[in-house]
């Protein structure tokens, strides 16, 4: 299936059920995953054997993933069309939600490739973010504060920087790193960001994705944004593991009286592209949307929500970090970055191998056809041979029934004169003269 743009994507799914939907994108996935397929299978058995070949692999299970986005799209599609024709202010936001939709729909990397925003900086794209001077920064899921230094080198005028991190280890390496930074208005708080102050249950799961969990066994502490900041905000980045939503709703206040930049992770729930920006929108008013999807991969969209008067902004004021705090930002930066690098090169060396794999398996592909393409002409010249040997068989054979006609009509003709000779020589036998000269000839034996 090839959807070319968002009108033909809305039709599709209007006119398809969701079970239509669901059906070849699960049966592709399965194959990928098993190689094979029962074709009695029905949805729920799809799902059910999808759940079983991704299940401890990944961080969500990927039937039930499916299911869930699919039945999204379906069931909120003039929410989707409203986002699309009248809440995202530019063509490039517009390009990445059709190509996540698409592929939520079809499964087929192409889209993701399409969606992925190569030339953006996440968090802070410059087409988008604006930075305000004495800006006061939020960062809601900070791991090991890379963020927050990348954010100190785009924005050196800001005034305070706060960062939220729930997990003990994370919490413990972001003070750590930012004691390195040698800055002393930056908070560092070992707290969930929600809708309001509570403990909340958490799951740890890979690295950047743990996250509150009804069945998790981790007791976290929890703060609303509106209780735990009492200053103004100017820029809120939010990235936590789906609980977006509760955590604007506990920055509401800030939201409407302070109207910040906001960049905010909609990938996590498959409702987070539409519901996001119609609560930021319910909230304010005061803001225009843009989406940027920052890997190639399901992960890392971004909405961006920039107040409308952000425009007339001007961002000509002068400021540095000082010497020490800067090279040990870079230094930081650099640091992390050389580790992603290292992954990435690791990833590359291993698609390598797999290419090379490939190329083997191709060639050995290639020798078997020409192998069999061989085999196939000798047979081909072997049946020309023994099609011809049967001819020549076919043709002494019936020579040989022909022989055997033409003597058995001898054989007739023989026979024939045989009779005739029997029955003319029992005639003359029987005639007078015959007799007298047989009885002479047996008195000349008698006398001799």
């Amino acid at each position: 299936m090839d959807l070319k743009n968002f009108d033909e994507l809305s039709q599709y799914v209007k006119v398809h059920s969701v079970e239509d939907m669901l059906l070849p994108v699960l049966k592709n996935q399965l194959i990928f995953y098993q190689g094979e397929i029962d074709e009695l299978d029905d949805v729920q058995g799809l799902i059910f054997k999808l759940n079983k070949s991704t299940e401890r692999k990944y961080t969500n299970i990927l039937g039930d993933t499916i299911h869930a986005e699919v039945i999204d799209i379906k069931e909120n599609l003039e929410k989707l069309q409203m986002l699309y024709h009248e809440r995202l202010d530019d063509n490039i936001s517009k390009n990445v939600l059709f190509n996540i939709l698409a592929y939520r729909l079809t499964r087929l990397e192409k889209y993701i490739l399409d969606a992925f925003t190569y030339d953006s900086e996440q968090y802070f794209d410059p087409s988008v973010t604006v930075f305000k001077e004495g800006c006061v920064y939020v960062d809601c899921g900070a791991l090991d504060g890379y963020t927050t230094t990348k954010f100190m080198l785009h924005c050196p005028s800001y005034k305070q920087i706060y960062l939220y991190e729930p997990m003990v280890n994370y919490y413990q390496d972001c003070v750590k790193n930012i004691q390195t930074l040698q800055v002393n208005n930056i908070v560092v708080r070992q707290a969930a960001v929600a809708d309001k102050n509570c403990r909340l249950k958490f799951s740890a799961n890979v690295r950047g994705s743990s996250k509150a969990d009804d069945s998790g066994d981790i007791i976290v502490q929890a703060v609303s944004l509106d209780e735990d900041v009492s200053e103004s905000v100017d820029f809120i980045k939010m990235d936590i593991e789906g609980s977006e939503k509760l955590a604007l709703k506990g920055a509401e206040q800030h939201i409407k009286n302070d109207n910040p930049m906001l960049a905010i992770c909609v990938y996590h729930l498959p409702s987070d592209l539409w519901e996001i920006p119609n609560i930021i929108a319910e909230m304010n008013p005061n803001y225009s949307f843009h989406f940027r999807h920052h890997k190639i991969n399901t992960d890392e969209t971004v909405c961006y929500a920039v107040p409308k008067h952000y425009k007339n902004l001007s961002a000509n004021y002068v400021a540095s970090l000082s010497p020490s705090t800067e090279i040990a930002c870079r230094r930081f930066i650099n640091n992390i970055e050389n580790i992603e690098n290292l992954n990435l090169l690791k990833s590359e060396v291993y698609l390598l191998k797999q290419v090379g794999n490939f190329q083997r398996s191709n060639l050995n592909h290639v020798s078997v056809v020409k192998e069999l393409k061989d085999w196939t002409m000798q047979l081909e010249e072997a049946k020309e041979y023994h099609l011809d040997k049967v001819k020549k068989c076919e043709e002494k054979i019936a020579k040989c029934f022909q022989t055997i006609v033409e003597q058995e009509q001898s054989i007739d003709i023989l026979t024939n004169e045989n009779k005739k000779l029997t029955f003319h020589l029992k005639e003359e036998i029987n005639r007078p003269w015959y007799k007298k000269s047989s009885q002479k000839n047996n008195k000349l034996d008698k006398i001799e």
